[in-house]
């Protein structure tokens, strides 16, 4: 009886032993990647800041499709344009859904439509809402609104340059997408509306940080009581601060409504439609809410991006300049169809895209069941990421790749090598996503920056504080996505 016993105890740990053991490890069905350990997996290898780097490393040392292995997870990365059509432009019916994340879940209740399956009622229904409200045509109702907010953006840099010009643009891209949403615009850097959603993003950023909580990968924490676990005091700050910034925003346009003042907002549109698409109160307010997020930091980045290369390139500034003053004059501010009769301003505005594309790897989509792709297993729900930064930068496509070369938009339509022979492009909207997940909000945001890249342009010099910016040898890509305050000479 007892060696019986023994010897059910012993295959027991060796089983246990031989389960830990495979955590961590590829599966030969996998894409490759970079070697594992045990239960780690790649953990040790990904480093916390400037993710996109290292998968593009490994990118050239395994191929455009990767997988990377986090303990127990897959992570699927796409470094090359071709796997990125193939896979997710033209296969929309199997990878257009989204991993789960537990934190946003618990954070929004499961209302946020960007992170949302493609099979979910969520995404159904706010897509429905949406989609007819951003089309090329109807985002030119909004023209007015971005006139209005350039030309400000203008007059505050101009009367307040104690102000750190990231403020201005802050504000500034907060304040368009608010007014275009719900009809509210944000007058000054500093006002409540400003503040409070400053406050929100910061506690955002740190409730999805990997360092809060790893609940995805160690789903036990979950049920830790939340006197012992701060990450879930975290969650909940969070839903009230984002909770307290949504609603405000749409009580004040339900007021506009009920009073007869309305503004011409998209959700004013939505709530008109409320029982034809048959979407909650809870639901509209979310709406409206994450498109202000999606659609105020990354028109930030991208301009502040720009002012920094400018500053770095004179003569590229220069040369915009000249396009601009020829074309426009200095009588008149630019308007938007100025844009189509600017070829460099809009190969300046797509050099910025691909040199430091606000999500350098977007948001992951998954397959909804486990697909076939060549000769590899894309298992269902693992996350697939876009290294868009990896493609954009890719010395195979691009010349000096690390360069910033707006005139590589003027010689090919995608800025890739002359002659290069390829069965795709790299298009324009890849900044903006993959397949039915691009961002719905991208023909307003594209009006939007090109008017206030020419205004820009127009109306300012840019120089860094205490002379030009020494050129290191190496590009610094850290550098690059930081911030250098600047001296604005009209």
């Amino acid at each position: 009886m007892y060696p019986t016993l023994t010897s059910l105890v012993v295959l027991g740990a060796a089983w246990l032993i031989y389960k830990l053991l495979s955590i961590g490890r590829r599966d030969k069905s996998l894409p490759p990647g970079p070697p594992t350990l045990p239960i780690l997996g790649n953990i040790h290898l990904i480093p916390p800041k400037f993710t996109f780097l290292k998968f593009s490393e490994w990118a050239q040392e395994y191929g455009g499709i990767i997988s990377v292995k986090v303990a127990n997870q897959t992570i699927i990365v796409l470094s090359d344009m071709k796997s990125v059509k193939e896979l997710l432009d033209d296969r929309i019916s199997e990878t257009s859904s989204r991993p789960f994340l537990y934190a946003l879940d618990v954070v929004t209740g499961g209302n946020v439509f960007s992170f949302a399956p493609a099979d979910n009622h969520v995404w159904k229904t706010s897509r429905k809402a949406i989609q007819p409200l951003v089309t090329p045509q109807a985002v030119q109702t909004h023209l007015p609104i971005s006139e209005t907010e350039t030309t400000q953006l203008l007059y505050d840099i101009l009367h307040g340059p104690e102000v750190d010009f990231r403020s201005h643009v802050s504000r500034f891209a907060f304040s368009f997408i608010t007014s275009v949403l719900f009809g509210k615009p944000a007058p000054r850097y500093n006002s409540p509306e400003s503040t409070q959603y400053r406050e929100y993003t910061h506690q955002l950023l740190k409730t999805v940080s990997p360092e809060a909580a790893p609940v995805d990968l160690i789903p036990i924490l979950k049920y830790i009581p939340e006197r012992w676990a701060p990450f879930k005091q975290l969650w909940r700050e969070t839903r009230r601060l984002q909770r307290a910034l949504y609603f405000s925003f749409l009580e004040h346009t339900e007021q506009k409504v009920t009073s007869g003042n309305k503004t011409g907002s998209m959700i004013e549109d939505v709530l008109r439609r409320q029982s034809e698409l048959g979407i909650s109160r809870e639901l509209t307010g979310y709406l409206g809410g994450i498109l202000i997020d999606g659609g105020t930091d990354t028109s930030s980045a991208l301009l502040q991006s720009l002012v920094l290369r400018l500053m770095k390139s004179p003569a590229s500034l220069r040369k915009a300049q000249n396009e601009v003053d020829t074309v426009v004059g200095k009588k008149r501010l630019p308007v938007s169809s100025d844009v189509s009769a600017l070829p460099y301003v809009q190969a300046l505005i797509k050099e910025i895209h691909r040199m430091t594309p606000a999500g350098p790897v977007g948001v992951p989509h998954a397959a909804f069941t486990d697909c076939q792709y060549r000769e590899y297993t894309i298992p269902k729900g693992a996350p697939i990421i876009i290294n868009i930064w990896g493609i954009m930068h890719d010395p195979d496509l691009f010349e000096r790749p690390d360069e910033f070369w707006p005139e590589r938009y003027l010689l090919t339509p995608d800025g890739t090598r002359p002659g290069i022979e390829k069965d795709y492009n790299i298009r324009s909207t890849l900044p903006f996503g993959s397949g039915k997940r691009l961002c719905p909000g991208m023909h307003l945001a594209n009006m939007n920056l090109n008017l206030a890249v020419m205004r820009l342009i127009w109306a300012f010099d840019f120089a860094p504080i205490g002379g030009p910016i020494p050129q290191p040898e190496k590009w610094n890509v850290a550098d690059e996505y930081t911030y250098v305050r600047a001296n604005l000479i009209t």
